[in-house]
């Protein structure tokens, strides 16, 4: 008997990165598989207020989230974003961007074509939560670091160095040159 897996299907994962006992990281292979990484900070001071109100006042039910879409609204809008125009331009300069990861001395590991496709698939998403029916370099520009920072390996120099992955990716962003629109 064969399993279906409902659509949509969608996967999240979390990762603290204060316990680490017991847990191993995943290798690069099912890493890559994951679209992206997003970092999530502290809240601000407010936020955080409000938040701890919220979640102590007799008024906030436990597991009372309403849903903001039907599945077939997020299907529909699935389709629509796959739809989206993207110039040839942009999807050369999405892989020239995850290439030249790949030749960067500062980076173990860079990313490889399943990066490239994440970047254009994001950048569409991008595009059309800010209303638009075709993508922009910045679309791709705005999501390189949370479609790449998970599949970039840094160097043992720049490790020392303190570098981080996302500072080293807005520097390679400010060297591949993006398409004239």
């Amino acid at each position: 008997r064969s399993l279906v897996t409902p659509t949509p299907f969608m996967v999240m994962a979390t990762q603290n990165p204060l316990e680490h006992e017991g847990t191993y990281p995943l290798p690069e292979a099912e890493l890559d598989r994951f679209l992206l990484k997003i970092d999530i900070t502290y809240p601000t001071l407010t936020d955080e207020v409000a938040l701890t109100k919220l979640a102590t006042s007799a008024a906030i039910e436990p597991f009372a989230i309403q849903p903001v879409l039907t599945c077939v609204e997020m299907q529909h809008m699935q389709t629509v974003c796959a739809q989206l125009t993207v110039d040839e331009q942009l999807i050369e300069y999405a892989v020239r961007i995850c290439q030249a990861t790949r030749n960067h001395p500062g980076l173990q590991s860079g990313a490889g074509p399943r990066a490239s496709i994440a970047l254009i698939r994001c950048a569409k998403a991008k595009a059309l939560l800010n209303g638009n029916g075709f993508v922009l370099p910045d679309d791709i520009k705005a999501m390189a670091v949370p479609v790449l920072r998970h599949r970039l390996r840094l160097s043992a120099d720049m490790e020392v160095e303190g570098s981080s992955i996302d500072r080293l990716i807005m520097q390679m962003l400010d060297t591949v040159a993006a398409p004239h629109q």
